[in-house]
């Protein structure tokens, strides 16, 4: 992990209690790590690829990827796949995903989206993929994403349309993001949105 994200930690008054309450136990996704590439990734891609399609980083940007899983989005890269010298932080439950991601070079932090423990306003742009239905409280999480997102930045959130949380968790990005953009994707809807 980075000094400067160390030094968020740090900073957050909340660390000390967050790494008290091992939030992480082992997890579905630890058990099936070292099959998930095999499982999800081309799916995942797809998606990635779309939206890379649809926004445009800008370099030296702060990325955080919450759910980041073993990282195949790979946001420091633009649709062209050249290197936007970006600091990337991916945030998982699952200590075994987090391992094969920080092989990719991104700052692995174990945790969960409802207790996220970075500083306001750190990040210019938040990803989740595929993973807010499985958050145990997502308003809580879209509480904590707005309060780490920069005001000028944007989010990138995917919900899976067999989802049954799926109606109830656009209505919560609506209430806490300005919706941009909406995809219909084969097996996620694909919201984009920046802070009010």
């Amino acid at each position: 992990m980075s000094n400067k994200v160390h030094e968020k930690l740090n900073k957050n008054s909340d660390k000390d209690n967050y790494n008290k309450t091992n939030c992480c136990k082992t997890t579905y996704y630890d058990n099936i790590s070292k099959s998930y590439e095999e499982l999800h990734k081309e799916e995942q891609l797809n998606k990635i690829n779309l939206i890379k399609k649809h926004i445009n980083i800008k370099p030296n940007s702060k990325i955080l990827d919450l759910g980041c899983g073993p990282y195949f989005s790979e946001w420091h890269k633009d649709k062209n796949n050249k290197n936007l010298d970006c600091e990337v932080t991916g945030l998982d439950p699952s200590n075994e995903l987090l391992k094969i991601a920080a092989k990719k070079g991104i700052n692995p932090v174990l945790g969960k989206a409802e207790s996220l423990p970075f500083s306001n306003n750190y990040f210019d742009y938040i990803f989740s993929i595929t993973a807010i239905h499985n958050f145990d409280d997502a308003e809580k999480a879209l509480k904590e994403i707005k309060r780490v997102i920069k005001k000028s930045g944007k989010i990138v959130i995917t919900i899976l349309k067999t989802s049954a949380k799926k109606e109830a968790i656009t209505r919560l990005i609506r209430k806490h993001f300005n919706i941009t953009k909406l995809i219909e994707e084969d097996k996620d809807i694909i919201i984009m949105g920046t802070n009010f």
